[in-house]
């Protein structure tokens, strides 16, 4: 019964306010400016010689503008609260732009700060594992650095997205088979020198490009025609209160979903076997490392 009369009670206000209130607010005002005017124009010395038509015109013009200011607040306000509760506070359109030098170093400071690195890519290279007559790769002396856990998931060398993916991007597959080869074998060397390293290879398509620093997350998409240096990036931070609306959560659940439910093989870096999720163990041919 209560629900039914809350029924009622509501549409009738709305009836009442569409037939009565709605019709006469224009009204309203109308009769407002015309009586501002006719004041104006009787009592105010400077609007003697001044027109009505401009007399209404002018006032009518001078009462939108604090509308203006008061819904463009409104919208800024809201704009600025999606953002924040989104984590989101750091974003570029080109990562490979001229502001190549300003997304590298804001990566390797939010990195630095972090104990913990899981990363989710295609062959890692470019990301940790480069260094040639060119130049470091992004995050290799901050990988040398690490204190914690690092986690990798990279694209199986020899499965069909790997293939499908250099394809699309025009690149030799022999050549992209040797980035992944190149970052296995670095990711080696630091387990050799005592790092705490883990790596999974997997063999669904790339879809997203992850650094995960404790609570920061980079995040870029693999768009099938562009190399991801391409893409957009954005910085997303956890959030650590109660009303937790963040994306890093949903998001870092990906790599959590990739890394531990996926069934991807981990690679044992001393046998160079991958150990599938039943025990089984299948050799990974490396040859290709030039």
């Amino acid at each position: 019964m209560s629900v039914w009369k809350g029924l009622m009670e509501g549409a009738l206000s709305k009836l009442i306010y569409e037939l009565i209130v709605k019709p006469f607010v224009p009204i309203l005002l109308s009769s407002l400016l015309a009586v501002i005017t006719i004041f104006l124009k009787r009592y105010a010395g400077f609007f003697t010689n001044v027109s009505e038509i401009t007399i209404a015109i002018s006032i009518a013009s001078l009462s939108i503008i604090p509308y203006i200011i008061y819904r463009t607040y409104l919208f800024g306000k809201k704009r600025y609260q999606l953002i924040s509760n989104s984590g989101l506070f750091y974003f570029d359109r080109n990562v490979a732009s001229e502001d190549k030098l300003k997304n590298e170093e804001f990566l390797k400071t939010q990195v630095k700060k972090a104990k913990n690195i899981e990363i989710i890519g295609a062959t890692g290279y470019n990301t940790f594992a480069r260094e040639d007559i060119h130049g470091k790769a992004v995050l290799r002396d901050e990988f040398e650095k690490a204190t914690g856990e690092i986690k990798v998931l990279l694209l199986n060398p020899n499965s069909l997205q790997t293939k499908m993916r250099a394809n699309a991007l025009g690149v030799p597959l022999d050549n992209y088979q040797i980035e992944i080869a190149n970052s296995i074998r670095y990711l080696r060397e630091l387990k050799n020198k005592g790092k705490n390293v883990a790596l999974k290879l997997y063999d669904q398509r790339p879809i997203w490009k992850m650094i995960i620093a404790d609570d920061f997350l980079w995040l870029q998409y693999y768009d099938p025609r562009k190399r991801v240096q391409q893409t957009p990036v954005y910085g997303i931070r956890r959030d650590t209160g109660e009303g937790n609306y963040s994306l890093f959560d949903p998001l870092y659940a990906v790599f959590q979903k990739r890394w531990m439910h996926d069934r991807n093989p981990i690679y044992d870096f001393d046998t160079s076997n991958l150990v599938c999720h039943d025990g089984k163990r299948e050799a990974l041919e490396l040859n290709f490392i030039k």
